[in-house]
């Protein structure tokens, strides 16, 4: 379920939310830049981390980085890969909906659920947020992303 800015209730979720808006103050109004991103301040929620790389204006998102804990939980490691290479038609469709939402509206997105997305995995309830990183001229070019997991 897409909630927009809902209120966030996962401790990784909240931990990257609030990393996003300390980003926020040092780099204005732009929003934080990739090179304000320093993935060892994220050091404990990087399991449960994913690193995306926004592909001819989030015609595709390549994996950058894909925490342990995703792959645990989603039972396949999708780093350096894209949607479609890990996704079958109607889950890539939905998950590519809240990537391009996400650099559309210029702002965080949190989605919860069942992980209805993955095969063997529609029991997995979760709680994920979106964060968008832009370059100079505010043109979204990564998202961080993080889930918890019930």
């Amino acid at each position: 379920m897409l909630e927009d800015q809902g209120v966030l209730t996962g401790t990784a979720c909240k931990a990257l939310y609030a990393y996003w808006q300390s980003l926020k103050v040092i780099s204005g109004p732009s929003g934080p830049e990739w090179s304000d991103v320093n993935l060892m301040s994220l050091y404990k929620i990087a399991p449960q981390l994913v690193v995306k790389d926004v592909i001819n204006d989030g015609e595709a998102f390549l994996n950058r980085y894909w925490g342990t804990r995703i792959t645990e939980a989603f039972g396949v490691d999708a780093t350096g890969l894209c949607e479609a290479d890990y996704l079958k038609d109607q889950a890539k469709k939905k998950v590519q909906k809240f990537l391009q939402y996400t650099i559309s509206e210029q702002r965080y997105v949190k989605t919860s659920g069942m992980a209805k997305f993955f095969p063997t995995r529609e029991h997995l309830s979760f709680e994920a947020v979106y964060i968008p990183i832009f370059d100079l001229n505010m043109k979204p070019t990564q998202i961080l992303l993080t889930f918890d997991f019930d």
